[in-house]
């Protein structure tokens, strides 16, 4: 048996690697994507401004429904999901 100081540090306690003395590869940078230290911001505060006027306006429809109307919710709800919503992505 062979005493521990003649065992390479590397492989004392656990047993070695086939590639332990293969280098390990360094990432690449990405210009975007996973990873990435860019920050893109695509809200601008009208966007996030008429994304809160949508999240208001389908809490009113979704109230005005809990209530029984069958009239002015269904179109609160339709102008927050197909107006309001895609202008706030888009602005």
């Amino acid at each position: 048996m062979k005493n521990e100081s003649e065992v390479p540090k590397r492989t004392r306690g656990r047993a070695a690697r086939a590639d332990a003395t293969t280098p390990r590869r360094e990432r690449r940078p990405t210009s975007r994507g996973a990873g990435s230290t860019e920050h893109v911001s695509g809200l601008s505060p009208m966007g996030v401004g008429l994304g809160v006027a949508g999240a208001a306006v389908v809490v009113l429809g979704l109230w005005l429904v809990s209530r029984g109307d069958m009239t002015a919710a269904p179109l609160l709800l339709v102008l927050a999901y197909l107006v309001l919503f895609p202008l706030a992505l888009v602005r």
